[in-house]
Formats: structure tokens, sequence, C-alpha cells
């Protein structure tokens, strides 16, 4: 028992300096880098679904041109 309490005890002091090491500058830094990622992960998404409506719309003018002249009239 005495060997469980000892781990338990240097684990906790272990975490305990951790997270002294961790200042409200450190969590800003994470939440910002956070912020960024989810921005970037939005763009692409909105990115893509543009794209598959610039793409069924180049589709849909060159089937209905006779002459596949894709500019629109």
């Amino acid at each position: 028992m005495t060997d469980k309490t000892t781990a338990t005890n240097y684990a906790a002091s272990g975490l305990t300096a951790l997270w002294g090491m961790v200042t409200i500058d450190h969590i800003v830094a994470v939440i910002g880098i956070i912020i960024g990622i989810a921005t970037f992960g939005v763009n692409v998404y909105f990115k893509r679904k543009e794209d598959r409506r610039q793409e069924q719309l180049h589709t849909k003018l060159m089937e209905a041109s006779p002459n596949n002249d894709c500019s629109p009239k």
C-alpha cells in the first residue's frame, strides 16, 4: 500500500508542477491555435462546396450549349 500512495503522491506533485507552469498566455495561445485550425477547416469545407456548385453549373452549361460554348448568355 505504501508504494501506491508514494506513486500517487509523486504523480500528483508532478501534475501540480506542470499545471503551475501553465499561464494565461499558454491557454490563450492554445485557444488561438484551435480557432485557427477550425477556421481553416471551415474554409476548406465551404470552398469544396463552392467548387462542386461551379462544376455542376459548368456541366449544365456545356450540356445546354449547342456548340459547347460554356459562357452564360
